[in-house]
């Protein structure tokens, strides 16, 4: 090897990086995991900052209800399908009620809904408004025959032993309450057109949504 093979050779063995020390290595693995720990603290102040609601899953239209013989009122979801269900004890408070009155507080028009001519009212399909005086199948878009030819005011204010009673006073909720109830009025409607969902929203709404007499 000559003179300038020999300083090249030298060169190149001073440009390389030196290896890092034992103590610097240690340095850098202290600072990752303090990294890591400040991280995590971080998150797990996000969390408990966080509303129990929406850490559980819920949104701001969940609500609860109870059945109207339960005398302790117990918090279920405010659903067809899940007035079974009681709302764990953890986080009910963030739950609001899904209210809803008997259907004997809507034998007297005053209690119905006004319409902005001072009229009483009751939304329906497609959440139109109807008064009293409209049939029960022009509420609810549906075939003639028996009490639902009968109009609103007539159904109510006999209080007749009938299905067509209850899901007048659902739409009454729906259109009382606004988005305090569980369900809009068309989507009240669009259940009772459904056969296989009827009976058991008919269910829900007679026994988890007419706890108000007054």
């Amino acid at each position: 090897m000559n003179e300038s093979e020999r300083n090249a050779h030298s060169d190149s063995r001073h440009d390389q990086p030196d290896a890092p020390s034992s103590a610097a290595a240690a340095d850098s693995a202290s600072r990752r995991r303090a990294l890591l720990r400040h991280l995590s603290l971080g998150a797990a102040v996000t969390a408990a900052g966080a509303p129990i609601r929406a850490l559980a899953g819920y949104g701001g239209d969940k609500k609860h209800c109870f059945h109207k013989d339960d005398w302790k009122k117990t918090k279920c979801h405010a659903t067809v399908s899940g007035c079974h269900s009681p709302i764990s004890s953890l986080y009910d408070r963030d739950v609001p009620e899904s209210p809803g009155k008997h259907c004997t507080y809507y034998r007297d028009r005053t209690k119905w809904p006004k319409d902005w001519q001072g009229y009483s009212y009751c939304k329906g399909w497609n959440n139109q408004p109807f008064r009293r005086d409209a049939t029960f199948k022009e509420l609810f878009n549906c075939s003639g025959g028996g009490y639902r030819d009968m109009t609103l005011r007539d159904i109510m204010n006999n209080q007749y032993d009938c299905d067509e009673k209850h899901w007048i006073t659902a739409c009454l909720n729906a259109t009382l309450f606004g988005t305090q109830f569980s369900y809009e009025p068309y989507q009240v409607v669009q259940m009772y057109h459904d056969p296989f969902k009827r009976p058991a929203a008919l269910y829900f709404f007679k026994n988890f949504q007419e706890n108000y007499y007054s």
